[in-house]
């Protein structure tokens, strides 16, 4: 909606009106009047048929919700958002029966409240585009989880897979694995499974793939983790372009609840439609240096592809044997990108980084010096100290 949306304040108490109205005066909103309950209300939004009615629900909660039903019979197109000092789930669902499309807890806090209005119009304008048959209708869709990285052999496979194993053993949710490695797909040996059929079956005209002829294609785990192999020859690619791996991750979302890509250390066709269709994308990383420049390079492409930073990052951490972990990087991409690393000794990582990750213990961290060597150990060690100790 392209001008600012009109609101009219609904409450018995004009001190709370005015609070509510200045509120959303300085947030932008067209504020086109207050009234009280009653008739008031309903000659209001009447005279000035505004876009979303905020609304006060308190005592008399009688009165309160005929005001809601009135205002909803009358403008059935514009959201009712409703505010209350009454936190019980009874009086909730009561609001929420009468009309009112969401519920906020007084006092009201402004980013709140602006983010209800948002929220609620952007519902009403999908309501209206789906009735109009300006939109299809929605098709359920499961979360797309890419896994990505600058560099082979940073351990994206592995990540992949048993991401994917805890997902179905901590959610119980369905959880596909899809090895988009063009040059030597792992996910089927880590896996432990026999490849008869592969992505490469499914290089045929879009329109002919369909869920039946996919399902075909994949193996589903003991763990209960399904997967769709990469082929065994990596020739086997060449008729497989980015268009058969959208048309394919779009069947499998609407039958799994996570859909994870492991992708290769290379950045090709295939690779960027994994990650415009992200969901989520798990960088990978490790520090070395060579592995950070690419990391950093990566980052800088996607920052340029201009991806919605809607969400915020949550970082994770990864460790190896003998390895600790720490956040290498951090980007917020088309809905989250968490960066991964594996931290070596702190004598050759980079000064930049973190000395340990908050949550990472502390026994990961502690490193062998030849400081930290006994005094029995550097003798050994040493031939002139071992002589000496002859005598």
């Amino acid at each position: 909606m392209a001008r600012n949306p009109r609101v009219i304040v609904i409450a018995p108490e004009p001190v709370s009106r005015d609070e509510i109205q200045k509120m959303l005066a300085l947030s932008g909103f067209a504020v086109l009047g207050e009234a009280g309950y009653g008739i008031e209300a309903v000659s209001l939004a009447k005279k000035t048929e505004p876009d979303v009615v905020v609304i006060a629900i308190e005592e008399p909660l009688i009165r309160a919700l005929q005001t809601v039903e009135a205002m909803a019979d009358l403008l059935p197109q514009s959201p009712i958002i409703g505010y209350s000092s009454i936190k019980d789930s009874a009086s909730m669902r009561k609001a929420m029966v009468a009309g009112v499309k969401d519920y906020l807890s007084a006092p009201v806090k402004e980013e709140e409240l602006i983010n209800s209005i948002h929220t609620v119009m952007a519902q009403e304008e999908r309501r209206r585009a789906r009735l109009s048959g300006e939109m299809d209708e929605p098709i359920a869709a499961g979360t797309v989880i890419t896994v990505f990285g600058a560099k082979g052999g940073i351990g994206k496979t592995t990540i992949a897979t048993n991401l994917a194993t805890a997902l179905v053993q901590k959610t119980k949710q369905s959880v596909v694995v899809v090895d988009l490695d063009t040059r030597f797909g792992d996910v089927a040996i880590l896996m432990d499974i026999p490849v008869e059929r592969s992505i490469a079956d499914l290089a045929m005209p879009e329109e002919e793939i369909t869920r039946e002829v996919a399902e075909e294609c994949v193996y589903t785990h003991n763990t209960g983790v399904v997967i769709l192999p990469a082929p065994i020859r990596p020739t086997d690619w060449r008729n497989v372009h980015a268009g058969h791996i959208e048309r394919v991750v779009q069947l499998l979302m609407q039958t799994h609840d996570y859909v994870i890509l492991d992708t290769p250390g290379t950045f090709n066709d295939i690779v960027a439609r994994a990650l415009e269709m992200a969901t989520m994308v798990v960088l990978v990383c490790t520090v070395d240096m060579a592995s950070l420049k690419d990391t950093l390079l990566a980052i800088d492409m996607l920052r340029s592809w201009n991806f919605p930073s809607t969400r915020r990052t949550r970082p994770a951490t990864y460790s190896r044997p003998k390895f600790g972990a720490c956040l290498a990087a951090k980007f917020s991409g088309p809905s989250r990108m968490t960066a991964i690393s594996a931290r070596p000794p702190s004598s050759v990582c980079p000064s930049w980084l973190p000395s340990r990750s908050p949550k990472q213990p502390k026994a990961l961290l502690r490193w062998p010096t030849p400081s930290a060597a006994s005094a029995s150990d550097r003798k050994h060690r040493n031939p002139e100290m071992r002589r000496r100790a002859a005598f």
